[in-house]
């Protein structure tokens, strides 16, 4: 317990400090176990224990206002290292009035994600902030216990610490957690009736990480968001309800969201190509394509399976069903049943009527049979001499859609032929065929 010796306010990061003296200090505050409801002033308590530390208060609710370390106001600091330190006083730690402290000077090791926890009273309408600690994270902390954290005090009433198998913290810095991390609080001087713990994190979107809160004695887990949760709990004449372990937190990676990325469709003949590649895409069930006719309704137009691998390439062919402008988007359907669109994707395309021809005419060498837009199916192939004899036969397969096929012209001399075509549905199809060797 240290006094301030001058007449005017001082700055606490600005005094010298030898040994391990901690970058935090407390003092008692008469205001704390007070309520702020419906039924303010009512007192729980004769007030509890502050911790400052950087600027920021342990407990608050974000009403608290950090101020310069007043004339003869007395103050706790700690030394967890195992040799004897010492708090000077100087000249340039005076500060003029009581202004607020933002500054952070003592406190310079920056912080990733944050976990603050307040624990409340909450009975007959009135709400009384009774204890709090402080968790905060960041790759220059360290695991084991130094002068950065800051050791329980124990109040008169309730209390809430973070285990520590050195002892108890008000204060824990460490590096950012990963799975398999647990924060173990610990309850004590609890009565029976009914409490709140208010949690407000912050950095763990950035830092990817997902916070559950455990509570052993309802046997129950739950995720916590970004922000601030409340989570109402009572003690009652079960001692498990009081139990000093009944909380802790886990820790494990959060699952980054899947996206699109890469998405594009282009057109060639008589088809467009869809291509798309899928970002974190472990939780994606199924893709589906649709298209529309217009921009706004969209019917399945095929299914694409998703490939193994966080991250991977797409590609979807389809015939354009109309000439003009065509639209597509892919829908992503996940796991848990939610539904993720790609873009709306636009290509255009010129679509002539269906049918089959020889290209080039006069042929050389090989006889190239284009077939658009034509049915799947077998297509028999028969070419004939003016004078009606064949001179060739051919089965080709086509698949649907535009494709050619090439014809060796074997055992046929130079001069003018009828190439006829058999379609799947019996149907003939003809066109004179120049050879010119």
């Amino acid at each position: 317990l240290i006094g301030n010796p001058y007449a005017s306010a001082i700055d606490f990061d600005q005094l010298t400090f030898t040994g391990s003296i901690s970058t935090s200090y407390y003092i008692w505050d008469p205001r704390l176990t007070r309520t702020t409801g419906a039924n303010a002033p009512s007192v729980y308590g004769l007030g509890a224990y502050r911790l400052i530390t950087g600027g920021v208060a342990v407990p608050d609710e974000g009403s608290y206002v950090v101020t310069p370390i007043q004339s003869g106001q007395a103050f706790f600091v700690d030394n967890p290292g195992t040799t004897d330190g010492s708090v000077a006083f100087s000249e340039s730690a005076k500060v003029s009035g009581s202004a607020s402290i933002f500054r952070n000077t003592r406190n310079k090791l920056p912080v990733d994600m944050s976990i603050r926890t307040n624990l409340f009273i909450t009975e007959n309408l009135d709400k009384a902030l009774m204890d709090g600690t402080l968790q905060q994270f960041g790759k220059d902390f360290q695991h084991a216990v130094d002068r950065y954290d800051a050791r329980k005090i124990i109040n008169s009433s309730e209390n809430i610490s973070i285990h520590n198998k050195e002892y108890p913290l008000t204060l824990e810095r460490k590096p950012v957690p990963t799975e398999g991390d647990t924060t173990f609080y610990v309850i004590s001087g609890m009565s029976r009736r009914n409490y709140s713990l208010e949690l407000t994190i912050d950095g763990a979107d950035k830092e990817n990480v997902e916070v559950y809160f455990n509570d052993s004695y309802e046997h129950s887990k739950r995720l916590l968001n970004e922000g601030k949760t409340q989570i109402d709990f009572s003690v009652n004449s079960d001692k498990a309800s009081s139990s000093p372990n009944r909380f802790y937190l886990t820790f494990k990676p959060a699952i980054p969201p899947f996206a699109f990325a890469n998405e594009k469709a282009t057109a060639a003949e008589d088809h467009i190509t869809l291509t798309w590649r899928g970002l974190n895409q472990s939780q994606v069930a199924s893709f589906t394509i649709e298209h529309s006719a217009d921009g706004a309704t969209f019917a399945n137009a095929g299914l694409a399976e998703v490939k193994t691998g966080a991250t991977a390439d797409y590609l979807f062919t389809t015939i354009a069903p109309k000439s003009g402008i065509n639209y597509y988007r892919v829908k992503a359907v996940m796991k848990d049943g939610s539904i993720l669109y790609s873009h709306v994707l636009a290509a255009s395309v010129h679509l002539g009527a269906a049918g089959m021809y020889i290209s080039p005419n006069p042929v050389r060498e090989v006889i190239r049979l284009h077939l658009y837009r034509m049915a799947k199916g077998d297509y028999q192939i028969q070419v004939y001499t003016m004078e009606g004899k064949r001179v060739l036969s051919r089965k080709i397969t086509h698949a649907g859609g535009s494709a050619d096929f090439n014809i060796t012209p074997q055992g046929m001399a130079k001069g003018l032929y009828q190439l006829e075509i058999y379609k799947p549905d019996g149907s003939k199809a003809s066109q004179l065929l120049m050879l010119d060797k």
